[in-house]
Order: C-alpha cells, then structure tokens, then sequence
C-alpha cells in the first residue's frame, strides 16, 4: 500500500489540463498514478465557482490544512500545569494565569512558547491521571 501524501501545484496543474483536453478522471488517476477517488475528491473539494483551478486548488487545500492545525503544549508546560493542578489550582485559574504571565510576555506569532487554553475536560483528564499516579506512588 502506498504511503499518503497530498497532492501537489504540479499534479493540480495536470488534472486542470487533462481535464480541458476531455480525458475521464479515472484517465487522470491512471496517468498521475493516483486513485481515482483522489482525483472525484479533489474535483469536489476543490471547485470554485468558475470550475477547477489549480492554483485555487492548491490555495483551497492549504487553508484546510491549516485550519487542522492545533496548538501544541509542550511536555515541560504540561508538567507544569500537572503540579498546579496537584496544588489544587482551577483549570480556569491555571488558564487565567499563563494567559496573563505567559502570553503578554511572549511573542506567540513567532513560536517562541507553544500555550493553549486548557479546557475543563482536559484537565479533569489530567487530575484523575495526576490522582492515578499518586494512588499508585
């Protein structure tokens, strides 16, 4: 089986132009080596109100991608806030606080810390682990 990766300006390029020359897309798939539900999902996807275009494809794409996106908290933040937690701060405390001593003082735009907000569930998920490893220590 092949591996997954995404499909590039260039291959966007050839489906546009077997596209304009008639072929079929199971034709296209054949020819650029991809399944054919690759080429009817990017088709789908990747419409735009003037028909398929691979520069808005590709543009189309992108913003999806990065929509998925998550914030990341690293392993040294979440160490931390399992100690606050342990000290019986609030989730909304430990929130409150990081947003005001970590992000006014950091300029997040360029990744010099990785924060997010910390949802309740999260950190329920978080104490009853913390309660886990205290029981078992």
């Amino acid at each position: 089986m092949k591996h997954y990766s995404q499909l590039t300006l260039e291959q966007r390029y050839i489906i546009y132009s077997m596209l304009k020359i008639g072929l079929t897309q199971l034709k296209i798939a054949e020819v650029i080596g991809i399944h054919k539900s690759t080429v009817s999902r990017e088709l789908k996807r990747n419409r735009g109100g003037r028909g398929y275009r691979p520069k808005q494809a590709n543009a189309f794409a992108k913003e999806r991608q990065q929509a998925k996106v998550r914030p990341h908290i690293d392993g040294s933040t979440w160490a931390y806030v399992e100690q606050l937690l342990r000290e019986e701060w609030s989730p909304e405390q430990i929130s409150g606080w990081m947003k005001m001593n970590l992000v006014n003082n950091c300029n997040i735009a360029t990744g010099s810390i990785n924060i997010a907000y910390i949802p309740v569930s999260g950190a329920s998920f978080i104490i009853e682990n913390a309660k886990i490893k205290n029981a078992i220590n």
